[in-house]
């Protein structure tokens, strides 16, 4: 298959598992509110997929999804006595509002570790066909290979190592041409900001790496101003061993 060039836009796009029911391909997203102050970090599986001080959102959950059930760990610090926080996932059809009855929620009253778990309901094990379990050598070059394509702005060098997320892509019937525009011109013409201290752990069974710094940082992220606002683009944050080489299943 030839490859095309990637849009490595998580709004874009829903990869991982998805099961089939009522004629529609199901999606979680987590939603959470905190009242008064307080920050959080959150985890599916033990992949990092949101971390910070925002008052109310949503993250989906996808980065890390498994077949079968899945555990959302959730670590809220609380900065005030009076800080509280609701967290809840919720499915919805690819595309659609979120169910507004959640299938699993929990709340805080106090900085506490709480978990939820979920089910997606589809027996698949393998995050993605042929996938391998390693230590994790030669990880860190391949993150170098990446953040070293973005300082030349090579783009092509950039897209060859995205095969099983343009896979998962194209699986899902993302615009690629329209996104590959986007994408190519922030790799071109967009603000590159390197993370240089990196961290690296084994995930989902050991089936992937995650790559990320001290803070949740991406190795690599890059911004651009437009007339309609400032866009962003990040990856490198979750590797998977296949066909011999590294290559980046979730930006």
């Amino acid at each position: 298959m030839r490859l095309v060039k990637p849009a490595i836009l998580t709004a874009c796009m829903s990869t991982g598992i998805a099961a089939q029911a009522n004629a529609c391909d199901i999606e979680h997203s987590l939603r959470y509110s905190i009242d008064g102050q307080g920050e959080h970090s959150v985890h599916l599986n033990d992949v990092l997929i949101d971390k910070g001080d925002h008052s109310s959102g949503f993250a989906r959950l996808s980065k890390g999804l498994v077949a079968g059930i899945n555990e959302v760990s959730i670590a809220f610090t609380a900065r005030d006595a009076n800080s509280t926080a609701r967290y809840s996932v919720h499915k919805s059809c690819k595309g659609g509002l979120p169910d507004e009855t959640p299938i699993a929620q929990v709340s805080f009253d106090s900085t506490a570790t709480k978990t939820l778990q979920f089910d997606t309901e589809v027996q698949d094990t393998a995050i993605y066909p042929g996938v391998e379990r390693t230590d994790g050598s030669g990880l860190m070059a391949a993150v170098q290979s990446l953040q070293d394509a973005i300082r030349s702005r090579n783009s092509d060098a950039v897209f060859a190592l995205h095969g099983p997320l343009l896979a998962n892509m194209v699986a899902n019937g993302a615009p690629l041409e329209r996104i590959n525009a986007h994408v190519g011109g922030m790799i071109a013409e967009g603000e590159l900001h390197i993370q240089d201290e990196l961290e690296m752990k084994a995930v989902l069974d050991g089936q992937a790496w995650q790559v990320v710094g001290p803070r949740g940082e991406p190795p690599v992220s890059i911004t651009r101003t437009h007339s309609d606002g400032t866009h962003g683009w990040s990856s490198g944050t979750l590797w998977i061993f296949v066909d011999g080489a590294w290559a980046i299943l979730e930006p």
